[in-house]
């Protein structure tokens, strides 16, 4: 009942992104995004692990409160075998900030250049 409750709560932060202000409007070339050319696994603050699938895109389709971009996407947390769609911000070139606006929560992971390739998405 404990491993339950705790895939409940940790979901819920996970599935929370940051409040969002209003949408992005698609521009002619599309929506910003980040495609992960490879499996990449990200540790947060404490014990979990969000794992990114290679060939996955994140699309920048709506700001934060804060005026950053998110970047919404399919993930998987801690080898679950259940995607969870969530969003992660993004500086270029190649760090990753899981929980972004988020406080104490929010980390921020550099990762390998030739991991994170930065595209245009149209929808």
């Amino acid at each position: 009942m404990r491993v339950g409750l705790l895939v409940s709560v940790l979901a819920g932060f996970l599935t929370a992104c940051a409040p969002t202000v209003s949408p992005i409007p698609q521009t002619s070339e599309g929506y910003d995004a980040i495609e992960f050319t490879r499996v990449t696994q990200i540790q947060d603050h404490a014990f979990n692990v969000y794992t990114f699938a290679a060939g996955r895109r994140f699309i920048a389709d709506r700001y934060a409160k804060d005026g950053r971009k998110l970047y919404c996407g399919l993930l998987t947390l801690n080898n679950d075998v259940k995607p969870y769609d969530t969003c992660i911000g993004f500086e270029a070139p190649n760090v990753i900030i899981l929980g972004p606006g988020e406080g104490f929560r929010e980390v921020r992971r550099p990762q390998l250049g030739s991991i994170i390739k930065v595209i245009k998405q149209r929808i």
